[in-house]
């Protein structure tokens, strides 16, 4: 099993932060954090990796996003994701800056 770690980050930071990635049985590497300066592209990125939501720790299983922007009753959602029990969550996210 392969372990890989990502980080996300909106807006602009004062300093930059490393991370450690490391694949099970290769060596690790320290990488820069990179800004995802749109909100849109903080959806791409979920959208293409929705493992970096920790759907886990609200007791969901593995997750798919359903739905980008999509409209309900109360407004849009900014996705909406169905996990592997067919159970839904609904994620909303804000662009912060310093």
């Amino acid at each position: 099993m392969r372990m890989y770690c990502w980080a996300l980050g909106i807006g602009s930071a004062a300093m930059t932060r490393h991370m450690l990635i490391r694949a099970e049985n290769e060596v690790a590497h320290v990488v820069a954090e990179a800004a995802l300066p749109t909100e849109a592209e903080l959806h791409d990125a979920l959208t293409n990796h929705p493992q970096l939501i920790p759907a886990g720790d609200i007791g969901l299983g593995d997750t798919l996003v359903v739905g980008r922007e999509s409209g309900l009753a109360a407004g849009y959602a900014d996705l909406v994701l169905l996990d592997d029990r067919g159970r839904l969550c609904i994620v909303s996210s804000a662009c912060w800056s310093t």
